[in-house]
């Protein structure tokens, strides 16, 4: 007996080599961010908060939090620098979407006497004069109002200009068998010379996270189709 398949219908029956053409469940393997004071990323720590699950849709580039709380901490030396916390968040070649999303101020700051969040430095007398206001206006915004002779750094530290822009993911080596690895970053090259030595990159985030590989297997002997058709081609359903 023989059917016509569309070629969606033919995808949801046998596969055909379509991988991931809808969210699958990627676990997390790790977290980086770029800086221009150092020669490769990062790396950004899960703490005790951390319960994030994560999927990741090939089809329209986004790496999604599906369940929890993802929260990471920077750390300098054994100086924390900053933790990010979300929950609900998208993150894709757009602007990023979520539920929430804060940054937590670390000690290194006041060390070195600028604010990490705020992006924004003390000034000459070295105290802190300004404010930076969490969950303004929005559970993923915040805002700075710079105060004394402190002096702003650029961009306050947001969902959106933190996590926006994300490049297509690259599949590159190092998962188990069965699984594929990929990184997504959304890096920028601001300072030339400066940061990552081999991206070039000194600002942004890279995640690396794992994915089930979809085998070409998976559609074996299901008919010979020779190319991917707008219409429906007749293949002999049945015929394993």
């Amino acid at each position: 007996m023989k059917k016509l398949l569309t070629l969606a219908a033919l995808v949801g029956v046998a596969g055909m080599g379509v991988a991931n053409a809808a969210p699958v469940a990627a676990t997390m393997v790790s977290v980086g961010s770029y800086s221009k004071s150092a020669s490769s990323a990062s790396p950004w720590t899960a703490t005790g908060a951390d319960t994030a699950t994560w999927t990741f849709d090939v089809a329209t580039n986004t790496l999604a939090i599906a369940s929890g709380t993802y929260a990471r901490v920077a750390i300098v030396g054994a100086t924390p620098l900053m933790t990010h916390t979300m929950t609900g968040v998208s993150m894709s070649s757009g602007t990023a979407v979520g539920a929430t999303w804060t940054c937590t101020e670390g000690a290194f700051g006041g060390i070195v006497g600028a604010h990490i969040c705020g992006n924004y430095n003390f000034g000459s007398n070295f105290t802190n004069e300004s404010t930076y206001s969490q969950s303004t206006p929005d559970a993923i915004s915040a805002t700075v109002t710079i105060g004394g002779d402190d002096v702003s750094l650029g961009v306050v530290q947001t969902l959106v200009s933190s996590y926006s822009n994300f490049a297509a993911a690259t599949p590159v080596a190092g998962a188990a068998a069965g699984f594929q690895r990929y990184e997504f970053n959304n890096g920028e090259d601001l300072v030339v010379g400066a940061g990552d030595t081999a991206t070039g990159f000194d600002a942004g985030y890279i995640f690396t996270f794992d994915v089930a590989a979809v085998s070409a297997a998976d559609a074996a002997d299901d008919g010979p189709i020779t190319a991917v058709q707008a219409v429906g081609a007749v293949i002999p359903v049945g015929a394993n």
